[in-house]
């Protein structure tokens, strides 16, 4: 498997990192290959590796991209798969669920199976959930062994995460915006498409660790006129694109996919965390086939969801969170397949893109009155370590266009 020039620097650096730290983290955007980097660093690790993840997609992922990079065949320890131990020769790379290394067994936890001496590496997907106290029972127990590294991977270091991650994390082997891929031609343009529906209010719902209240934001967008609001535009706006649409509730997504329906038949369906494991692959499969233009998720679609044809991300779910704003809009951001590793130059892939089935992606992002609310939008994600005061200008630049223009801003 060739390496692109950023994941090639991207190894290099976590190997340089990890020769002076004990732990250090990988920031690469949604469809830059996190998981390839972190393959090939189980491959050169000396002694054997656990991955540490908490969704069963990002499980399955990451054990099918071991297996490739590495020729090994990983072993899973999730719920009723358990990693056989007891051979002579144990797989190299055990891929694991933290809820399940939790879990208690006997009267341990599950993780105490594995002797922290076998191993060398941790590395934790989605490294943005490391902060929580399964993770880092799991990091303590394999930290036993004081020469275990520990390699953590997200899209999405926020910067009101940086803090937090600092007391897992000593330091940051390598970085890589959005920006960065978007004009290096690795990833499809965004276009922010800002929507303003007059009744959304926001200025009534409060704050709950830095975020909107989940119960009074999901009792808004559950309002007749803002469901309405939303799925018209979204038709009228979305052409023959591929749509995601994020929502707060299952309620929301539910009657979303009605209205959607009845505008056009059969263009949509809804899934969520309530959704059956084999229905919700079926879905999954049937909506990258084609089958159906239009998928509203609550929250299941958020991380280890890929699909490249998605050609526009519809935010039915305002957030102050720049983390969660970052993981919604990567969904959209991949090229098609065989697009872009041929070409060799930025300007060679962002032609390779601009002649492709899917040219950019389009975000369109409902807003109301914000009220004393600041909602994350894509200036934020795409500002990086711009100053605050350069995003915030943006922002209004882009409040600006939304009641000014339909048209979308190119970014």
């Amino acid at each position: 498997m060739n390496l692109r020039p950023y994941q090639k620097d991207a190894i290099n650096g976590i190997c340089d990192a990890l020769r002076e730290c004990d732990s250090t983290l990988l920031c690469l955007p949604t469809g830059c290959g996190k998981t390839v980097v972190f393959a090939h660093a189980a491959k050169i690790a000396k002694k054997r590796v656990l991955v540490l993840a908490h969704r069963d997609e990002l499980i399955q992922q990451g054990a099918k991209k071991i297996e490739a990079v590495t020729g090994e065949r990983a072993n899973i320890e999730k719920a009723e798969q358990y990693s056989n131990e007891r051979t002579m020769f144990p797989a190299k790379v055990v891929v694991a669920s933290v809820q399940t290394m939790n879990a208690r067994l006997g009267e341990g936890r599950r993780c105490e199976r594995f002797d922290p001496d076998e191993f060398s590496i941790v590395i934790i997907d989605e490294a943005h959930h490391a902060v929580a106290t399964s993770y880092r029972t799991v990091i303590d127990h394999f930290r036993k062994n004081p020469s275990v590294k520990v390699l953590g991977v997200t899209a999405t270091p926020d910067r009101s995460d940086e803090l937090a991650l600092k007391s897992v994390f000593e330091s940051v082997a390598f970085e890589y915006s959005l920006l960065d891929a978007t004009h290096d031609g690795w990833l499809v343009p965004v276009r922010s498409m800002p929507a303003r529906i007059l009744d959304l209010d926001f200025s009534g719902v409060r704050d709950v660790a830095g975020d909107f209240h989940q119960g009074e934001l999901s009792a808004l967008m559950e309002e007749e006129g803002n469901l309405h609001g939303v799925a018209d535009e979204t038709v009228r706006r979305m052409g023959d694109r591929k749509v995601l649409i994020f929502c707060v509730s299952v309620a929301q997504s539910e009657r979303l996919a009605e209205i959607f329906d009845r505008h056009i038949p059969g263009c949509a369906r809804f899934i969520s965390g309530a959704t059956p494991a084999e229905e919700r692959r079926q879905l999954l499969r049937d909506y990258d086939a084609g089958k159906f233009q239009i998928l509203v998720n609550c929250m299941v679609a958020t991380e280890g969801f890929d699909c490249p044809g998605i050609g526009m991300v519809v935010i039915a779910r305002p957030t102050k969170s720049r983390s969660l704003f970052a993981q919604m809009v990567g969904r959209g951001t991949r090229p098609l397949p065989g697009v872009v590793d041929g070409p060799e130059t930025p300007a060679e892939r962002k032609s390779a893109i601009a002649a492709s089935e899917k040219k950019d992606c389009i975000i369109l992002d409902f807003c109301g009155n914000s009220g004393r609310h600041s909602l994350a939008s894509l200036p934020d994600i795409l500002g990086g370590k711009m100053p605050d005061e350069v995003v915030k200008r943006a922002k209004e630049l882009q409040e600006k266009e939304t009641v000014d223009s339909t048209a979308p801003i190119d970014v």
